[in-house]
């Protein structure tokens, strides 16, 4: 009788503990979940925020990741006007997402996000504003995008989470790193040497000059790009190209690239928009 009591007691034990174990890993999955749910929520609800703001979007298509007191409290519409009188091409767009962790019975949490739009690509919508306005007023091109941290609170509604408040926290300090291929000398050092037809020693090719390479337009989906007189959105747009484009860069400053034009004139253009060959 007893080793029959042991045996139970044994088995009832080892039972408890799995059944603890598992349970562990059902909260953990449901977490993981949640918490997938949540950054992806922000990634796509943010992008969405902008390209209202940016592109002028209807604000119905917010709906689906915000809440109607968001909709109805945020300061997107005074951004909206801001950038009304542009059309913009083309921006990049940036979200980092902290400490993003749920748990399985929660109904709101509270996350802390970074969000940048940086290289914003518009022009003057001159049937809005006329350009001698628009130069008189500083406003001959869109304005710079103030990059913030924002703590975001987020509630649960039928099942799915919504974006239900959100507060400035201060500026965010973006810096846009650019791609780079490596530097002409020492693409120039990994070929191989030339041997000549003589008692001379093999010569290696002559480096070419640092920032004297050729790039290719890249539009993103837009029918051009503008080139700019300086390196930055605020400078006057020059010239337009196109998809394919190939480009001579002569320099850079920051994220833009700095191009030979065909009149011997120089531009620039932002580095989004072209990869080196």
């Amino acid at each position: 009788m007893k080793i029959t009591l042991k045996i139970i007691k044994y088995i009832a034990t080892r039972l408890l503990v799995t059944a603890i174990v598992l349970g562990i890993i059902f909260a953990a999955f449901l977490s993981s979940m949640k918490t997938t749910n949540v950054w992806i929520l922000l990634t796509d609800g943010m992008k969405k925020r902008a390209d209202v703001i940016l592109l002028q979007n209807d604000v119905s298509t917010m709906s689906k990741y915000f809440t109607t007191h968001f909709i109805d409290t945020d300061s997107f519409g005074e951004l909206q006007q801001e950038y009304s009188n542009y059309v913009i091409n083309n921006y990049g767009y940036k979200l980092t997402v902290k400490n993003a962790f749920t748990w399985p019975w929660e109904t709101s949490t509270t996350v802390i996000i970074q969000e940048a739009v940086y290289s914003i690509d518009g022009t003057l919508d001159t049937a809005k504003l006329a350009k001698d306005e628009a130069i008189r007023l500083g406003k001959l091109n869109p304005p710079d995008w103030t990059n913030s941290v924002y703590k975001v609170r987020l509630v649960s509604e039928n099942g799915k989470w919504l974006i239900d408040d959100m507060e400035f926290l201060g500026e965010y300090n973006f810096q846009l790193t650019p791609l780079r291929s490596l530097p002409p000398d020492v693409l120039a050092s990994l070929r191989p040497t030339e041997a000549v037809a003589t008692a001379t020693p093999a010569v290696s090719v002559t480096p070419a000059p640092v920032l004297d390479e050729k790039g290719t337009v890249i539009t993103q989906g837009t029918a051009t790009v503008n080139i700019r007189k300086g390196p930055s959105t605020t400078y006057e747009s020059i010239a337009e190209v196109k998809e394919g484009a190939t480009v001579h860069i002569i320099g850079e400053e920051g994220a833009w690239y700095k191009i030979e034009l065909d009149d011997d004139q120089t531009g620039y253009i932002s580095k989004m928009y072209i990869t080196l060959d």
